[in-house]
């Protein structure tokens, strides 16, 4: 965030200046923390494709609203009128830390620029950059934060993150991202100090820290600042301009994503989404898609199917049956039932299990303990994979 209009040529300093150490300009936020992307996952860096890495090529931040889609200030992808080639731009997502010897990031198909964004005062400041290909979405991660679609209120506790200037006094840019508390600040008291001509309150919001000491600044612009209501975080605003960093008596300006929601959602391509499901094992990631497929089982799942998980193909026989049925598909090691697969059947509670694969492929003592966990329990295996593959099938 800057004053307006400097921010894209300002951007680029860090790419002039910082070649010879990353203590020198690290593209923050002022008096904020260094968080993990997990406490951000919408969280992704602009950085300019023609740079060698993304901490020399960082410029500006932007939030992920979809598998396709990264929204951020107008004034970070316009310079004298005239918008960045896609070629340009490239988006750094699922990482806190800005690498100092690679460039990362997805490709940029095409950037469309609000059509009332006014590039000398900042109104609707606001673009949506359309990638090239899809990023997974992954909780913890990659994650698409929704849009706040009405106003907030004044003295609601925010958050504001981003790789920007660190310091009041000079210029010092991190490369782990960092975030802080801000409070809403009323559209009066912003409209004071700046006049009413500069600041629009009815598409621009404020946002302070205690004191005005937290605040963002140069390299934060086009980054979320964020809301939660009932425990889900909302992307309010979207860092825009501002006089200096953490300066009283000028808190700091975003565009106000509830005007312009409607219009951001009308630039998404509707494309499918993608999403991963992941675990540390496999019998973990088995776990963590029953859990998607079968969310909060409020009666008993009608099934539960259990195959080796040392083994591929009786599960791969298995999954579209499980499907079929109802059912989740879940790994078992051959001679001992894992106590997190224990507790998923726990919670699933099904009314019956079927053990895919004769005892060699699930013995003995893991049936008599999956016996213990439904009231009706089966097992279907063959002489061989291709007899259990046959068995199975003729249960769906």
């Amino acid at each position: 965030m800057t004053a307006v209009g400097v921010a894209a040529s300002l951007a680029i300093a860090p790419a002039a200046t910082a070649a010879s150490t990353d203590d020198v300009f690290e593209p923050s936020i002022i008096g904020g923390t260094a968080i993990s992307i997990d406490q951000a996952p919408w969280q992704v860096g602009l950085v300019f494709s023609s740079a060698p890495s993304d901490y020399l090529g960082q410029f500006c931040g932007g939030s992920i609203i979809s598998s396709w889609e990264i929204v951020t200030a107008a004034h970070c992808v316009v310079d004298d009128g005239l918008v960045y080639s896609p070629s340009e731009v490239r988006v750094m997502t699922g990482s806190a830390t800005l690498s100092t010897t690679a460039r990362t990031g997805v490709r940029v198909a095409s950037i469309t620029v609000h059509p009332d964004y006014v590039e000398s005062t900042s109104e609707s400041d606001i673009a949506v950059l359309r990638l090239a290909e899809p990023i997974a979405l992954t909780p913890g991660l990659q994650e698409a934060i929704p849009l706040r679609e009405s106003v907030v209120a004044d003295l609601v506790t925010a958050r504001i993150s981003g790789w920007g200037n660190t310091s009041t006094t000079g210029l010092s840019f991190p490369t782990r991202l960092r975030q802080a508390t801000v409070t809403i600040y009323s559209d009066e008291g912003c409209a004071y100090s700046y006049t009413p001509e500069v600041y629009r309150g009815d598409v621009m919001l404020c946002a302070v820290g205690p004191g005005f000491t937290t605040d963002t600044c140069l390299g934060d612009s086009g980054g979320p600042l964020a809301v939660q209501s009932e425990g889900v975080w909302h992307l309010a605003g979207i860092t825009s301009w501002g006089y200096g960093c953490a300066l009283y008596p000028y808190a700091g300006v975003y565009t106000e994503v509830s005007m312009f929601a409607p219009w951001i959602s009308a630039q998404m391509s509707g494309s499918p989404q993608v999403a991963r499901i992941a675990g540390a094992s496999r019998y973990s990631t088995a776990i963590e898609i029953s859990k998607a497929g079968f969310p909060d089982p409020t009666v008993s799942t009608p099934v539960v199917l259990v195959a080796s998980g040392t083994n591929f193909p009786d599960a791969l026989s298995a999954g579209p049956v499980a499907a079929a049925l109802g059912g989740p598909l879940l790994l078992t090691n051959p001679t001992s039932l894992p106590s997190e697969v224990r507790a998923e059947i726990n919670r699933l509670n099904p009314d019956e299990i079927i053990v895919v694969g004769g005892a060699a492929s699930v013995s003995a003592s893991v049936y008599t303990a999956l016996s213990r966990l439904a009231p009706e329990i089966k097992r279907v295996g063959g002489v061989d994979r291709y007899a259990t593959s046959r068995l199975i099938t003729l249960e769906g």
